[in-house]
Formats: C-alpha cells, sequence, structure tokens
C-alpha cells in the first residue's frame, strides 16, 4: 500500500505567505570562507536567486556530497544568480553543517579560501526546527527541490515537494521510482551500486547517484525555470490522483474487500469440507453399527428385526 499524503494540506493554495529565506533577496551577498573571513559581494542581477531547497538528515545515505559537489562545480557566483537551501538536522553527526560544507569543498572540491570569496554561489544551512504547519511555506519559498540520496524508503519530502507542485530532482533509485517520471519529474541517473562499507547498512548496497547528470539537471531546471514549473505542476496532478487521501483510501477499501471476499470463499470451503466429513463420519458409523449388529455372538441382524 502506498502511503497517503494530504494534498490540501500540501498545497500552494494553503500554505500562505511563502517562508522568507536568509539572503534570497538581497542586491549583496556575503561570502565566507573557511578561516571564518567573509567578503560582500555584488550580485549579477537584482531580485531573488533562483532557490534549490535540499531536505534531509545529514547522514552518507541522503548524498551531500554529491549534491555539494554538483551544486558547486556546476555554478558560478559570478555568472549564475543561484542559491542553495539545506533544511537539515545532525544523524549521528556533528552539528557544524557550515564547517562540514566549507571543509568538503576546500578538501574534496579543491575550492579554497580565495576561489570560494570569488566564485562559491549561495549555501544556506536551516538547522533550526521549523514547525510542521509551516514547512509548506518553506517549500513556496523556493522554485526547486533536489535530493540525490543512496536510497530511500518511500521519500516523504519528494512527494510533499511534488505535492506542492516544485519541479523535483531526485535519485531513480528505490522508493521513489514508485512515483517519478520522466513526465512529472527530474529523475536522476546512478553510476553503479556500491556495497556499504560501514554504519547500520553494513553489507547492504545502495546507489551511487551520478555528479556529472545531477550538474546536468541543475542547469536545465535554473535555465528553462518556466518548463521547471510545468513539471511541477503535472507532478502535483499525479500525486493528488494518485496518492491523496481519496484514491489511497479508495485503494485500500478494495484491497479489504478483496481479503474479505477471500476469506468468505475460504470460510465457505471449509464448510463444504466439514459438511462432507460429517456426512461421511454418519455413514461411516452407520456402516460400523450395521456389522457389528449382523455379525455379533447371538445378536439379531437387521435382517431379522
Amino acid at each position: 500500500m502506498p502511503e497517503p499524503i494530504d494534498t490540501d494540506f500540501w498545497s500552494q493554495a494553503a500554505a500562505g505567505y511563502p517562508k522568507k529565506l536568509p539572503k534570497r533577496r538581497v542586491d549583496r551577498r556575503d561570502k565566507c570562507t573557511p578561516d571564518g573571513a567573509c567578503v560582500a559581494h555584488r550580485t549579477t542581477k537584482g531580485g531573488k536567486c533562483f532557490a534549490f531547497l535540499s531536505v534531509f538528515k545529514w547522514e552518507p545515505r541522503k548524498g551531500w556530497d554529491v549534491l555539494l559537489e554538483a551544486f558547486l562545480r556546476e555554478f558560478d557566483a559570478r555568472q549564475d544568480f543561484v542559491c542553495l537551501y539545506i533544511k537539515t538536522s545532525h544523524f549521528h553527526s556533528e552539528g557544524d553543517f557550515r564547517d562540514a560544507i566549507t571543509t568538503f569543498a576546500r578538501d574534496r572540491l579543491g575550492i579554497g579560501p580565495d576561489a570560494w570569496k570569488a566564485q562559491a554561489p549561495t549555501i544556506e544551512v536551516l538547522a533550526e526546527t521549523i514547525p510542521h504547519e509551516d514547512m509548506p511555506r518553506l517549500y513556496k519559498s523556493v522554485d526547486a527541490v533536489v535530493i540525490p540520496s543512496r536510497g530511500e524508503g518511500w521519500g516523504r519530502p519528494h512527494v510533499e515537494a511534488m505535492a506542492m507542485e516544485l519541479p523535483l530532482i531526485a535519485t531513480n533509485w528505490s522508493g521513489p521510482t514508485a512515483y517519478m517520471t520522466e513526465h512529472n519529474s527530474y529523475p536522476l541517473r546512478i553510476d553503479h551500486l556500491e556495497t556499504i562499507k560501514d554504519g547500520p547498512w553494513r553489507g547492504h548496497r545502495w546507489a551511487q547517484p551520478s555528479v556529472a547528470h545531477l550538474r546536468e539537471l541543475l542547469r536545465r531546471v535554473y535555465s528553462d525555470p518556466e518548463a521547471a514549473k510545468e513539471t511541477g505542476r503535472a507532478a502535483r496532478r499525479d500525486i493528488v490522483a494518485q496518492y491523496s487521501t481519496g484514491p489511497v483510501t479508495a485503494l485500500v477499501l478494495r484491497r479489504l474487500e478483496a481479503i474479505r471476499s477471500k476469506l468468505k470463499r475460504r470460510h465457505e470451503q471449509r464448510a463444504l469440507q466439514a459438511s462432507f466429513s460429517e456426512e461421511s463420519s454418519a455413514a461411516a458409523e452407520a456402516a460400523e453399527m450395521e456389522r457389528e449388529l449382523g455379525n455379533g455372538d447371538g445378536d439379531l441382524g437387521l435382517g431379522e428385526l
């Protein structure tokens, strides 16, 4: 059974005012380097940056390293007015996410302090608790959602984003393949499956999302926002039609009716078998009685009565 989603709650219409995001509508941006120095950079154009949102708990399975590598390699703040918001919480990890990001950029991508100041696009971490009732406002405040995870059970933020009419870029593997299509989302290819070396899933396999394809999809969504919006509208139509409470309730009721019918047939078959068994038992008892009456010592047979 699929997990239903309340598409009345997760909707642009019901969300109200978009949530105010830091550094979303600015004419100047502060760029902070790993050593803590911040330098103001003038944006290439005024107004709002094109905002991507990623929602996940900070752990390797969620592919934060894939996200950061693709985003930082694809976009350049000197040319692209784009920003990334990461709504996260620590999960068996340290809570200093900003330090983790700048350290990753420096050590894994070779983006040192000078390059960070000159070209790194805005990345903002939203680590504070956001009440559940305010989450639709958060989705409403961005332009697209990107979740390049290595594996999902169902993908709750994926479905929430689609219900909110947002273009979704997500890994085309595991749970989300149940509802993601080329028509209603941007499925992210994987390079291969790899065996997990440590942690609670050690020995299992998960996907390695393609950084190259993620860069391509990020650029496509950023460069053609109108097409991305249409994809978001298609996403909501599909989610409402298949995974809102009405269709899922109908599916559950059909399943329960099928189970009821199956149990009824099984009960009827058992009752019929029991009836045959009782008739056979009664006939056997009668035959046994006749044999005893006919063959007993000095007893009368049925024919002598």
